[in-house]
């Protein structure tokens, strides 16, 4: 066989074995792609966490003994379905030192913090709040939940019912109605007529009292019916879930003597720390002074709040709070929002799966799995029914209390001018008598 035969035959196996590897180089292309597009390895992704209701819990039939634990919450819940949609697997742990993350005096940061930047963990998923500080040690993704800081107190034991202040006005007017009754069975029959027939007679003045006590007898008597039946409708319908607290912000909280605190190491904390407003200020002041008033962790820093029975306030996030009032009734929400702030999740800086999880959570915003997941979480698993789901049918009186307020202040003011109305009158009485010369 001459030479030339042999090269075409050599090249064309060559052709023909580049033609059937041509598959095999399409599939390697096509992983390459994907890998390079999702940039999640093939490993399980470490995602480290601190329990915090509803955010993340323990399942109470976890079987903890084996080394298995499970979690459930709102952030779980949320991851599930972020590693559904950008296509990872993951490992969910618990922090070490079970803290969120603070600047140590070496440097470092503690926490879930300390952990994304030391490389035991890819995620930082929980209440995790976006700070400078800790912006500049890792990336965050777009908030998940935008909050602030509010206050958590012990509902009163001795909380004030509205009945109570209805019968008290109630008995008031039933006490002037019966002092004005008196005064006009006086007029009425004469009784102000002298007994002893030897008295000189006085033309009594031009002007009376008798028909302005009349008016104020029917005035009083509205008073006292419209009270009564209003009364009953606020007992029946919010007599039992209005709170009467000591103070309604943080302006007025710290113009009492209750003590107030949060947990160390924690945003909370450097809120107050770096704030410049003269309250939060004042109150980082107090709280500085007073180390016992801290706590070291949420779960300390409840209990403390219903062990002081009053004498103390828990400062924290609100969503925590809500879900707290919602499952403990002997804990209400104090006041407004504090600053505003936002949760998201932690990674390292640089980290190339900083994309793709936010558009993951786009979309779940955009499908509105956010919103769902929280009404699961706090509005679903509510305990203590709020105002609105109060029905009664009394309930169209609960308007008429400031109406019923502004009616006993003047029923009192006409009492007040019929008194005087009657004094006047007794000491002109008391001068015509005096100035009387027989003829």
């Amino acid at each position: 066989m001459a030479s030339h035969d042999k090269e075409r035959i050599l090249r064309y196996s060559d052709h023909k074995m580049s033609l059937n590897m041509m598959p095999i180089y399409f599939l390697l292309l096509l992983t390459w792609i994907s890998v390079s597009e999702s940039q999640f390895p093939s490993r399980p992704l470490t995602v480290v966490t601190v329990p915090n209701k509803p955010f993340v819990s323990f399942i109470s039939n976890s079987d903890r003994q084996s080394g298995y634990e499970q979690y459930q919450g709102f952030c779980v819940d949320l991851l599930e379905s972020l590693s559904n949609i950008a296509g990872f697997k993951y490992h969910l742990k618990l922090a070490d030192d079970r803290k969120y993350g603070t600047l140590l005096p070496n440097g470092s940061y503690s926490g879930m913090v300390g952990e994304i930047v030391d490389g035991r963990a890819d995620l930082a998923m929980g209440d995790l709040t976006v700070t400078a500080g800790r912006e500049e040690a890792i990336d965050f993704s777009i908030p998940f939940m935008n909050t602030g800081i509010s206050l958590l107190y012990k509902r009163p034991t001795t909380s004030s019912s509205p009945i109570l202040h209805v019968i008290v006005i109630w008995l008031s007017c039933l006490a002037v109605f019966i002092l004005i009754t008196a005064h006009l069975n006086r007029h009425v029959y004469g009784l102000y007529t002298a007994t002893d027939p030897s008295r000189h007679q006085v033309n009594p003045p031009k002007f009376s009292t008798t028909g302005f006590l009349r008016f104020a007898w029917w005035f009083l008597v509205l008073v006292m019916v419209i009270s009564f039946f209003a009364g009953v409708g606020l007992y029946f319908t919010i007599g039992s879930h209005l709170t009467f607290t000591p103070f309604n912000s943080a302006e007025e909280l710290v113009q009492t003597d209750i003590q107030y605190g949060t947990k160390t190491g924690g945003s909370t904390e450097d809120f107050f720390k770096n704030s410049q407003e003269a309250v939060y200020l004042k109150m980082w002041e107090f709280m500085a002074n007073h180390p016992e008033a801290m706590t070291k962790s949420i779960p300390e820093l409840v209990d403390k709040v219903k062990s002081e029975n009053g004498k103390y306030v828990g400062i924290m996030e609100a969503p925590s709070i809500e879900y707290l009032t919602s499952q403990d009734c002997d804990l209400v929400q104090v006041g407004g929002l504090i600053g505003s702030r936002s949760f998201a999740i932690g990674m390292r800086s640089g980290s190339p799966f900083r994309d793709h999880i936010n558009r993951a959570l786009l979309r779940l915003q955009e499908q509105g799995e956010v919103d769902r997941l929280k009404k699961k979480w706090w509005v679903d698993n509510n305990a203590c029914p709020p105002l609105e789901d109060v029905n009664h049918p009394l309930q169209e009186l609960r308007p008429l209390f400031p109406f019923l307020v502004i009616i006993n202040l003047i029923a009192l003011g006409l009492l007040v001018i019929a008194v005087l109305t009657e004094i006047v009158f007794k000491i002109y009485e008391a001068f015509l008598s005096k100035s009387y010369i027989p003829r």
